[in-house]
C-alpha cells in the first residue's frame, strides 16, 4: 500500500498549529485534551500527515485561543 504524499497546505497548517501550541506552552496531550481528540492525532496534524476535519479545525482554533481564519491566513491557505 502506497502512502499518500504530504500536501503543502496540510504541512503549513500543521506548522502553524505547532508554533501556536508552543507559544502557549501546551504539550500535545494538553492541546488534545482541550480540543477533545487523541494526542497522537495532534502529532499527525502538526506533521501534515492527516487532513483536518472542519470540526477539528474549529476545536483546535478555540483551544489555541485564536480563530480558524487566523490559522488559515498564517498558513497562507
Amino acid at each position: 500500500m502506497r502512502k499518500r504524499p504530504i500536501s503543502a497546505p496540510c504541512l503549513r497548517l500543521g506548522l502553524v498549529i505547532c508554533r501556536r501550541r508552543h507559544k502557549l506552552g501546551y504539550s500535545q496531550a494538553k492541546l488534545a485534551e482541550l480540543a477533545a481528540c487523541h494526542p497522537n492525532h495532534i502529532g499527525f496534524v502538526e506533521r501534515g500527515v492527516h487532513n483536518l476535519s472542519i470540526d477539528l479545525l474549529i476545536r483546535l482554533a478555540k483551544a489555541l485561543n485564536t480563530t480558524v481564519q487566523r490559522l488559515l491566513a498564517s498558513s497562507r491557505i
